[in-house]
């Protein structure tokens, strides 16, 4: 199902999306997904609207911890308030973030 994130980010299937961005989703992890983002299809099924989505729109706000050096992870960790040991490995550094999402 189609959803688009309404608060924060979040992390689903490895990836991040920021609040704005669509995704899609299975319909059984809706519902713990269900304060953070809302459901495009039910919106179109009740007559409302949505403009529709710039094919490739705000692909590079998505971020995938994987991908980023461990400098960026420990900035990113940083800005969102997090505790990071300073001799902190990259691994846990990430697995700080992905649990920080995972309760946004």
């Amino acid at each position: 199902m189609k959803a688009k994130v309404i608060r924060g980010s979040v992390q689903y299937d490895g990836t991040i999306y920021s609040e704005g961005m669509e995704l899609t989703i299975r319909p059984e992890d809706f519902s713990g997904l269900a304060e953070v983002v809302e459901a495009l299809e039910a919106e179109a099924e009740s007559g409302t609207e949505k403009e529709p989505a710039t094919e490739g729109a705000n692909l590079e706000e998505v971020t995938n911890y994987k991908e980023m050096k461990k400098e960026e992870l420990l900035e990113l960790a940083k800005e969102k308030g997090l505790n990071v040991s300073a001799g902190a490995k990259r691994d846990e550094v990430i697995a700080l973030l992905e649990e920080a999402a995972a309760h946004e």
